[in-house]
């Protein structure tokens, strides 16, 4: 099973468990706190300035990397039809959002 770069890379701040403790907590406790296996995850990211609302429908996205040092991953899987739900629902509430199938996830680090 493949997991997100951030429990691939060295730990150099807080306590040495952090991460093992955050995947216990992502994988055990948050199913458990909302009542039901979330079946996607919604992702918003300042990495894209514009003044339309961009939601990604991709069902494979590219992955963006901000820095260097990351192991190779799988690619991420995308929801199109999440996706849409999300612009409709943006869209009743008076929010401009469209549909852009180009844009890319960012895995990003602090350097």
């Amino acid at each position: 099973m493949e997991r997100d770069p951030v429990f691939f890379m060295d730990w150099t701040l807080g306590a040495p468990d952090t991460r093992d403790r955050m995947a216990q907590w992502l994988t055990l406790r948050l199913p458990k706190t909302v009542g039901i296996k979330p079946k996607a995850l919604v992702a918003f990211s300042a990495h894209w300035e514009c003044k339309t609302l961009r939601i990604n429908n991709h069902a494979t996205p590219p992955l963006i990397y901000d820095y260097y040092g990351f192991p190779k991953l799988n690619p991420a899987l995308g929801e199109p039809k999440l996706a849409q739900g999300i612009q409709n629902l943006f869209i009743q509430a008076g929010i401009m959002a469209s549909i852009d199938e180009r844009l890319g996830l960012t895995v990003f680090s602090s350097p």
